[in-house]
């Protein structure tokens, strides 16, 4: 794996990092200001702010990874993206402990010397 690779695997790491502490915004920080976030049910999000609340409210529910597997990572020019499954845990309403697994593809766009969001698209099941 290359230098430039193992530093973008380090970011999408870091950012699994973030959502399990509920970091909503650091976590919408990871996202250009105009970006494109599709999530099922839900209307097209197309600014971080947007990206921001969601989060919020998707953490304020108590959902976290469980378990990240990473199928691919692409790194080339000013685009790389990260395809990956995943598990997650979430309460229902009578406290009792959902599990869900699904499947995501975020694509970033290196904005400066940055790695930005700009498209997230992920459904459910695996």
């Amino acid at each position: 794996m290359t230098k430039e690779k193992e530093d973008f695997q380090k970011l999408c790491d870091s950012s699994i990092e973030l959502f399990n502490a509920g970091d909503y915004e650091g976590v919408a920080n990871l996202y250009k200001k105009e970006t494109q976030f599709l999530a099922p049910n839900f209307s097209r999000i197309t600014t971080r702010e947007g990206v921001s609340n969601f989060w919020k409210n998707t953490f304020n529910a108590g959902y976290r990874f469980q378990k990240v597997e990473t199928i691919e990572v692409r790194v080339g020019g000013e685009l790389a993206y990260w395809l990956f499954n995943w598990v997650m845990t979430n309460p229902d309403k009578n406290g009792k402990t959902i599990t869900q697994t699904g499947k995501n593809i975020l694509v970033w766009e290196n904005v400066g010397s940055e790695w930005l969001i700009c498209l997230d698209s992920w459904n459910s099941p695996a």
